[in-house]
C-alpha cells in the first residue's frame, strides 16, 4: 500500500531521538504527512529529519522519509501533530519497486520466541 493511501501509516522517528509514532496522509496535498503522538516532552524544532523507526517489518531502521515543516499540540492532549515535508515528490515519480520480503515469516517467528525469553 503506498504512503500516499488515507489508510497507511508507517512508524517513523525523529531521527538522532526515541520519539516515534504513526505517520500517515490525510489526502490532498501530495507532499505532506502528518506524524502523530509525538510526547509533549519530546525535543524537535522545524528542520528535523523524519525516519523510519524499523518498529515494522515493511520498513528498516533509518529510512528518509522526510522534514519538519510544522508543528502543534493535539486538542486536549498531550502530544505534538508534526506536519512533514515528504523527501519523495510522489508526483514525478515514473517508475517504483516493490519488493517481497520471502523471509518475513521467518523474521516474526524469531521475533515472537525472542519475546517470549525477554
Amino acid at each position: 500500500m503506498s504512503l500516499l493511501h488515507v489508510k497507511s501509516k508507517v512508524n517513523c522517528k525523529i531521527q538522532h531521538t526515541n520519539f516515534f509514532g504513526p505517520l500517515s496522509w490525510k489526502g490532498g496535498d501530495l507532499q505532506y504527512g502528518y506524524l502523530e503522538q509525538i510526547a509533549s516532552h519530546a525535543t524537535f524544532q522545524a528542520g528535523d529529519t523524519i525516519v523510519t523507526s524499523g518498529y515494522s517489518d515493511l520498513f528498516p531502521p533509518g529510512i528518509m522519509v522526510g522534514i519538519i515543516e510544522s508543528y502543534k499540540r493535539q486538542e486536549d492532549d498531550n502530544f505534538y501533530s508534526l506536519k512533514v515535508r515528504f523527501a519523495t515528490d510522489f508526483q514525478s515519480l515514473n517508475a517504483i519497486s516493490v519488493i517481497d520480503n520471502l523471509l518475513q515469516y521467518e523474521q516474526k517467528e524469531i521475533e515472537r520466541e525472542a519475546r517470549k525469553n525477554d
